[in-house]
């Protein structure tokens, strides 16, 4: 199933292996099927643009295993939830021009990226990132266990690479004292 932050179903949405010509849309009920995929690990790429109602949503691309001769299902047979991107925290980005991301939907939260520092899924250094903050009821895929947080946000475009990687300031939502430090995850649905 392909779903948006109301659990509602995604229709005309695009799903498709990384690589290779297979690819399918999702129906009204969220559901799809990808036939004929070769067997191995493959690159999954969800993908729900301004054309689908309500949108544009998160893109998501993560890794799975296809075994052959087998109906295969996504990891953690849980919905993929796509939450809705925060268009007003576009940053144009490029070799010379980069910027500070921010969003409305999290006060205080910043993330510095330099110029010529991304790199893009298609190998671009030019192109528009997005910050949107996740409901964690909401999260796109299942979190690793044990792993759990009072605010997630997604990075947008998916497959988007930093390098020096971006310097992140967060609001301090724990009540957490001056000087104490705290974990900040970093996850990838894609590895």
């Amino acid at each position: 199933l392909v779903l948006g932050p109301e659990l509602q179903a995604l229709a005309g949405a695009h799903v498709s292996i990384v690589g290779t010509d297979r690819a399918a849309v999702v129906d009204a009920f969220g559901h799809f099927a990808i036939e004929a995929v070769p067997p191995g690990v493959r690159d999954l790429h969800i993908e729900a643009g301004p054309e689908v109602a309500g949108g544009p949503y998160a893109s998501l691309g993560f890794r799975l295993e296809v075994l052959e001769g087998q109906e295969n299902e996504l990891p953690g047979k849980q919905p993929v939830i796509l939450p809705r991107i925060d268009v007003g925290s576009a940053l144009p980005v490029s070799e010379t021009v980069g910027g500070i991301l921010r969003t409305s939907e999290l006060p205080g939260f910043e993330a510095e990226v330099l110029p010529g520092s991304v790199t893009f899924a298609n190998g671009s250094k030019a192109g528009t990132l997005y910050i949107t903050v996740v409901p964690n009821k909401r999260v796109p895929m299942p979190m690793p266990r044990g792993l759990f947080s009072n605010v997630e946000v997604a990075m947008q475009p998916a497959g988007a690479r930093f390098d020096p990687p971006l310097r992140v300031r967060m609001p301090n939502l724990e009540g957490g004292q001056p000087g104490e430090k705290f974990i900040l995850w970093s996850l990838n649905h894609g590895t």
